[in-house]
């Protein structure tokens, strides 16, 4: 019983921080071009319009790795923000 009031309580201070992590990641397909820009390391207030830009002509992204088509986001910047970055 002792073991399980332990893992409960761990479970519980845990919780929070999963939680928050989750919440850093940064939806490129209702992110707004402020939040890109402030959210993704070497995105410029330019290349968020871009990825924007983007996003309204083609639709939504499917995958991560189509940022790579969008003017001003190379192999390295993609790579840089790939852990940051979801497609829901």
């Amino acid at each position: 019983m002792r073991n399980l009031c332990r893992l409960l309580v761990a479970a519980m201070l845990i919780a929070p921080v999963v939680a928050f992590a989750v919440d850093d990641k940064v939806n490129i397909n209702t992110a707004d071009k402020y939040k890109l820009e402030k959210e993704l390391k070497g995105v410029n207030r330019k290349v968020a319009e871009n990825i924007v830009d983007f996003r309204d002509r083609h639709g939504s992204f499917a995958e991560v790795e189509q940022l790579e088509q969008v003017e001003g986001i190379g192999y390295d910047t993609l790579n840089i923000n790939r852990e940051n970055i979801v497609v829901d």
